[in-house]
């Protein structure tokens, strides 16, 4: 088994994660798990949208997250096409309705909490990852999208979690029935 990780300014856009194709297409033939990051500055920009909620600039957060939504589209549509396209960019408008929803949440609330900054900065790797899974499935390579959330238990301390590694363990048994490669 492999494990290859791919950080984000290897997933910043179209051009990067076709790079990644090409490196995960080599090594197909072993058992893979492909780990990706947030596309390049997405996790800060998400980040910042919660900061900028938090000091009641709801409008500034909610632009940030159109910004992110229209480049998450655009690197899905430099990627794919037809049905694939078209499944992809309703679950990335659904993603970022829950977005916009944990903003107006910030903002109704008025307080940032831990647990909804973590909420919040996850939507980055969970939208490059659902965006790369189904491009390297469009490349003919067999993938199995894993939520990251299934795979990796943690403790409830929001901003610093530590992994609950008999918990991952159990969550092993149920990775090792997928087919490679994975993509996290």
């Amino acid at each position: 088994m492999i494990v290859m990780k791919f950080g984000g300014t290897s997933v910043e856009d179209a051009a990067a994660i076709r790079r990644l194709i090409e490196i995960v297409k080599k090594e197909q033939s072993r058992k893979l798990i492909v780990v990706v990051s947030a596309c390049a500055g997405v996790t800060n920009d998400l980040i910042q949208a919660a900061r900028t909620v938090q000091s009641g600039n709801k409008d500034k957060a909610l632009s940030i997250l159109d910004r992110l939504r229209n480049r998450h589209r655009t690197i899905a549509e430099e990627l794919l096409d037809g049905k694939r396209l078209a499944k992809i960019s309703e679950t990335l408008d659904e993603m970022f309705q829950e977005l916009r929803n944990l903003i107006r949440g910030v903002h109704l609330l008025g307080e940032l909490t831990n647990r909804s900054l973590d909420t919040i900065s996850s939507y980055g790797e969970r939208l490059s990852s659902l965006i790369i899974q189904s491009a390297v499935e469009n490349a003919n390579i067999p993938s199995v999208l894993a939520d990251a959330r299934t795979v990796m238990i943690t403790d409830k301390s929001f901003s610093s979690a530590k992994p609950q590694f008999d918990v991952v363990a159990r969550s092993e048994e149920h990775t090792s029935e997928l087919q490679s490669p994975y993509v996290i």
